[in-house]
């Protein structure tokens, strides 16, 4: 477990923290700068006010992830209609961020002052893709689409 889950500063309030492959939840102080970091590290999801954390990609769901990528990207480059993400966290309402495995953007829908400079886009994707892998539980992934 990284030491950003065990070291936070202040309280204001808790959150569960939820790790994937094992039926542990742990009660954790949540403060603004232990958000940030949870969104820098890229590798947690904040569902309902719960921290997910999200496996690894296996080698089979990075390549599918990556032909996926590099077939949109060329398409909107092409177009220049917007941009691709991969990996990228998404705010839709507080308490619920998702990073979709590729994500699509349009230049209509981009801020005026451009791409987020923070560690997360504040707006949903114009498209999400997640690569379902055998090992991904049913609930969550219709969970992430209904969302």
């Amino acid at each position: 477990m990284s030491t950003v889950l065990e070291n936070t500063k202040t309280e204001t309030k808790e959150v569960w923290l939820i790790t994937n492959g094992k039926n542990e939840r742990k009660k954790i102080p949540f403060t603004p700068e232990f958000e940030e970091e949870i969104y820098s590290l890229g590798r947690y999801e904040i569902v309902y006010g719960e921290i997910r954390e999200r496996p690894i990609p296996s080698p089979i769901h990075g390549r599918i992830q990556a032909k996926i990528t590099i077939k949109l990207g060329q398409f909107l480059e092409e177009n220049n209609i917007g941009e691709v993400y991969t990996e990228t966290h998404f705010e839709f309402a507080k308490n619920l961020s998702r990073v979709p495995d590729v994500a699509y953007i349009s230049f209509e829908r981009f801020p005026k002052s451009g791409e987020d400079e923070s560690s997360r886009w504040h707006i949903a994707p114009d498209l999400a893709i997640e690569v379902i892998s055998p090992t991904d539980d049913y609930e969550n992934v219709q969970e992430k689409i209904t969302e």
